[in-house]
């Protein structure tokens, strides 16, 4: 495969990684916002859960946006809504959008927008795949980008060095950071 192929399977796979990241990142932070604002175990749940709502209410609609607006936009798309809801999510409490929607209902719109910005990577990277990767090398390249959700739960590290950034540094510093990521992954594929 052409260095440009490689380069763009390489940001398909890092976009995996962060939608791996972006689902779990709230279960991480969870315990410390649950003793923050006092949401109760079976609302954290609730809250969890949300993301995956979006996403597959999503799922179909994303596929469509990609054959709409070609995977390339999408993708870019697609990043820059995981950077801006994960940038909210360290504002989803008091003070931030729960002071005017509440703690819960705000951290619910957040990760069920999370999940519809995320729905389209799939489908996205399928069609970018199918236009732009030589048929001999499909194959791989979607066990690969599929692949990029797996290997980061493998990664013993990750959810560690997050949870003691969350501890030490708070909720807020842990997503942000994420958010970071997400927009310069997008920021790539846009290019």
């Amino acid at each position: 495969m052409s260095p440009n192929r490689i380069v763009l399977v390489a940001l398909m796979f890092a976009f995996s990684v962060m939608s791996y990241f972006d689902r779990t990142i709230m279960s991480i932070a969870g315990p410390q916002i649950m003793t923050e604002f006092g949401i109760a175990p079976t609302q954290m749940g609730s809250i969890y859960s949300a993301f995956i709502l979006g996403y597959f209410l999503f799922m179909i609609p994303g596929g469509q946006l990609a054959d709409r607006l070609g995977p390339r936009a999408t993708l870019g798309l697609m990043g820059l809504a995981a950077a801006l809801f994960t940038g909210l999510t360290a504002l989803g409490g008091k003070p931030g959008l729960g002071t005017y929607l509440g703690v819960i209902p705000a951290f619910l719109a957040i990760r069920i927008c999370m999940g519809v910005g995320r729905a389209p990577l799939y489908p996205a990277c399928g069609s970018m795949g199918m236009h732009w990767i030589p048929t001999i090398h499909q194959a791989r390249v979607q066990a690969l980008i599929i692949a990029g959700s797996k290997a980061c739960r493998s990664t013993a590290t990750e959810a560690p060095l997050r949870a003691r950034r969350a501890a030490k540094f708070g909720t807020h510093v842990s997503t942000r950071s994420m958010s970071l990521k997400a927009a310069k992954s997008s920021v790539g594929a846009a290019r």
